[in-house]
């Protein structure tokens, strides 16, 4: 019987045992940081491969802007129902 302790060292990808040779932190969503918390790299394939980031993900970063937009329609109606509730209602002044 395996024990829960090893569960999640069997799930690790080759990218994830690269990254940790590497010194890197998984950040989520497939990408990983350095020792100063810059994200300098990411999971490719399936967990296959970790690649640098390019110098155009790098400016989106900095800019704020997300990496990846919604991949399927799902994502969208969930950002627009958050959009939704994240409106300001009017408060009725008395």
């Amino acid at each position: 019987m395996k024990s829960f302790s090893n569960f999640f060292g069997e799930a690790r990808t080759k990218a994830g045992l690269e990254a940790e040779k590497k010194g890197l932190t998984h950040t989520g969503k497939g990408y990983y940081s350095d020792e100063r918390g810059n994200i300098v790299a990411k999971s490719e394939g399936g967990g296959q491969r970790l690649k640098p980031i390019s110098k155009a993900e790098v400016q989106k970063m900095e800019r704020g802007k997300p990496l990846n937009g919604p991949s399927s329609v799902a994502d969208v109606q969930s950002l627009q129902q958050f959009a939704a509730k994240a409106k300001p209602h009017k408060k009725h002044l008395l």
